[in-house]
This record gives C-alpha cells, sequence and structure tokens, in this order.
C-alpha cells in the first residue's frame, strides 16, 4: 500500500510539475496587492515561529494589505493576536472531506492577490503545490526548488548561508521589499494570557527564578532523558528550581522524574498559548531540537539547545542570549549542556 502510495504522489508531482519551465514572470505594483496567504501546511511548531518575521515585514510594508495564514491545529493558534496577521484559517491538508480540509478550499478560491507559498525550501512541496493551484491567485511566491517554477510564477531561489531558517525564509519578504530588515521571531501573547501565566505560576508554588525543561524530541533528534534528568539535578544543586514541561509522548516518564529527579517541578501538557505564556516568565530554557525550543527563544528566554541533528544546527538563528551544543549520534555530555545553562545564566537575572 505505502508503494502505491508513494507511486501516486510521485505521478501527481509531473503532473504538477509538467515539463518544468517557469512560468511567465507578471509585472505587477506591490500596491495593488490587498489580500495574501501564507501556507504553511506542515503540522510542526516551529515551522510556524521561523514565518513570523517574514509576515511581520510583509505586513510593515504593505500595510493596507490583509494577511491571512493558512495552518494546521494546534499550531494555527500560534497567529493569534499577531497584528500583522487578519484572519487564521484552520487547514487539515490530512482530511479529504472534512470542513477544514480540502472542501474548504472552494469558499477561498479566487480570493488572494498573492499566494505565498511558505513551505519546505529544500524540496517540492505536493499539498503545498496543490493548494496554491485550488486558490487561484494571479500571483504565486515561494522558492524555486523541484520543479514549483511550474506552479509559482514569481519563484525565487533558495539563499546560500543563511544564518539560521528565519532568515532563509525572510527572503520571501525581500522578494517584495528589498529594503525589508530582518529581525529575530518574537512571540506575542495577550494581557490575559501573561495573567493566566503568574497565576500557574502561584498555584505550582514557582520561585521567582526557574529553569525550563522540555525532554522531548523526535527520533534521531532526542536526547536520552536519563541526561535531561542529571542536567535538572545540578541545577537544583545551584538552587535553580528545574519546571519540567512534559508533553503527552513524555508522560510515561513522570514517574521516573519523580524518583530521579526529586524536587522538580512538573507541569503536564498545556495548550500551546498557555505554555508559551508560562515559558514566557521563566530565566532559562533547556531543550532538544523541538518546537518549545523556538518558543523560549522568540519570548526571549536565554535558552540551551541539545542539538543531535546537523539540521537542528542549521534551523536556529545564532545569537545572543541562545548557546546551541551539537554533536551528531548521542549528543553532548550532560556536564556541558549543564555548564552551559549556568554560563548563559544571569543569577537573580528575570528574562
Amino acid at each position: 500500500m505505502k508503494e502505491l502510495e508513494k507511486s501516486a504522489r510521485r505521478g501527481l508531482e509531473k503532473l504538477l510539475v509538467g515539463d518544468g519551465r517557469d512560468l511567465p514572470r507578471p509585472a505587477f505594483d506591490p500596491r495593488s496587492i490587498h489580500k495574501i496567504a501564507v501556507l504553511r501546511l506542515d503540522r510542526r511548531l516551529g515551522n510556524q515561529v521561523m514565518l513570523f518575521p517574514t509576515v511581520d515585514s510583509i505586513h510593515a510594508a504593505l500595510p493596507g494589505a490583509e494577511i491571512e495564514v493558512l495552518a494546521p491545529a494546534p499550531y494555527h493558534v500560534a497567529w493569534e493576536s499577531r497584528p500583522s496577521v487578519s484572519r487564521v484559517v484552520r487547514f487539515e491538508r490530512s482530511s479529504p472531506i472534512g470542513p477544514r480540509g480540502w472542501l474548504l478550499l472552494g469558499g477561498l478560491r479566487g480570493r488572494y492577490d498573492l499566494v505565498i507559498e511558505a513551505g519546505h525550501h529544500h524540496r517540492f512541496s505536493t499539498s503545498g503545490a496543490i493548494v496554491t493551484r485550488l486558490l487561484g491567485s494571479p500571483l504565486n511566491l515561494g522558492f524555486r526548488r523541484g520543479g514549483t517554477q511550474s506552479v509559482l510564477n514569481l519563484p525565487i531561489d533558495v539563499p546560500e548561508g543563511a544564518a539560521g531558517r528565519a532568515r532563509l525564509f525572510f527572503e520571501l519578504a525581500r522578494a517584495l521589499d528589498p529594503l525589508a530588515e530582518y529581525s529575530p521571531p518574537r512571540w506575542i501573547a495577550t494581557d490575559g494570557e501573561r495573567m493566566e501565566a503568574q497565576e500557574l505560576r502561584a498555584r505550582l508554588g514557582l520561585p521567582a527564578v526557574c529553569a525550563g525543561i522540555h525532554p522531548g524530541g523526535r527520533g534521531v533528534r532526542r536526547w536520552a532523558p536519563e541526561y535531561f534528568r542529571e542536567v535538572a539535578r545540578g541545577l537544583l544543586a545551584r538552587g535553580l528550581q528545574p519546571v519540567v514541561f512534559l508533553g503527552p509522548a513524555e508522560r510515561n516518564e513522570r514517574d521516573a522524574w519523580q524518583s530521579e529527579a526529586p524536587g522538580v517541578a512538573i507541569v503536564d501538557a498545556l495548550p500551546l498559548r498557555p505554555f508559551a505564556a508560562l515559558v514566557s516568565t521563566l530565566s532559562l530554557w533547556v531543550s532538544g531540537d523541538t518546537g518549545p525550543l523556538h518558543i523560549a527563544r522568540a519570548t526571549g528566554v536565554p535558552s540551551v539547545g541539545v542539538l543531535l541533528h546537523p539540521e537542528g544546527r542549521e534551523a536556529l538563528d545564532p545569537g545572543p542570549g541562545f548557546l546551541g551544543l551539537y554533536r551528531p549520534g548521542s549528543g553532548p555530555a550532560p556536564g556541558e549542556v549543564l555548564s552551559g545553562a549556568l554560563e548563559l545564566f544571569e543569577p537573580g537575572g528575570t528574562p
């Protein structure tokens, strides 16, 4: 069955790509663009956060244009309360007949003056190409890769040597405003969310200075859970209260945390926006190459990224307040991570 699916996908890609030649490039005035759709259709939190600078910059360049973001749950809520976004459209590409799936696109066809296909920069996106075609916009912008120039009439080359994925995707904004200046991703919480985060801190009995730890991760990108617990014990020994965030995939590790790292505070899975608001109140963050690491960086919390895969090192912006410790295979030693976290942390400091 999987081989049949792969064969069908290859046939569909060939149909979409056609002869691989560039479409005629239209002449246009950016001031004539009134409605924009931004597509990020994969279910990865970090990929939404990376697009914040791009969308914010396009909004600054075209303040009269309405920007709508099409993204899947639960990560579509990352765009809520963002001044640059006029509407968030929840779109589930895995749903053929559901109200949030492909049937939704019929009501959006012809709605946009510009579609920005902001999918994977390194390979052809079948779903991104289909959605772009179905929306029927006169202007379609995205990266030139694997034949997308047959779907996009405003293709741009993937930049080489971009320091971080957010900077790479920012080239989409520069295609509309060559003078656009990059700023790192920034999470925007509401006053209500910040108040609820303080209330949650009080219920958990957290002190003013805390260090967040998220021990999750996907496959070869995940650091050993016992290494995270070793770091937590080291932080406790130095007077820093660790707060461990366990997602659905890590819930079965609660007993190990309570027995091997007694004294840590444990927070079970929170919805995305309350989670981000709580993270923003912390003084330090330690995690692997995960969406929560992107959230911590976007909220301005000093962060240590434990990176085991080359893509993780390429994805995150270097800069102040971030230490990426990369070692392929098993990752850096727990002592190295602990030392790096303590170096990054300013005693008594707050985000």
